[in-house]
């Protein structure tokens, strides 16, 4: 998200430029567009990498939530067979 703003205020800044100066000094404009690009190109080389780590370890974590519930379940049902019942209530 911080590149996405990076590269709006730097096209803001690129049209700002244009409307006070008009197409007569090409650094004016390459100097917002360079911010634009540098900003989305940070961003993603933050974003693409965290990408990548989420979904193996969002699979994870659901996989040890399925497992944990699994075994609270077996754990209360062995529970229920012994005739514990201050473990329910």
């Amino acid at each position: 998200m911080l590149g996405l703003l990076g590269t709006v205020s730097g096209m803001i800044e690129t049209f700002q430029s244009l409307t006070e100066f008009g197409n007569s000094d090409p650094k004016l404009l390459s100097q917002g567009i360079s911010k634009a690009l540098i900003t989305t190109q940070a961003g993603l080389l933050v974003a693409l990498p965290l990408l990548l780590l989420h979904y193996p370890l969002k699979r994870r974590a659901q996989a040890l939530s399925l497992n944990m519930e699994q075994q609270s379940a077996l754990l209360l049902a062995l529970n229920l067979e012994r005739g514990d019942e201050h473990v329910t209530r």
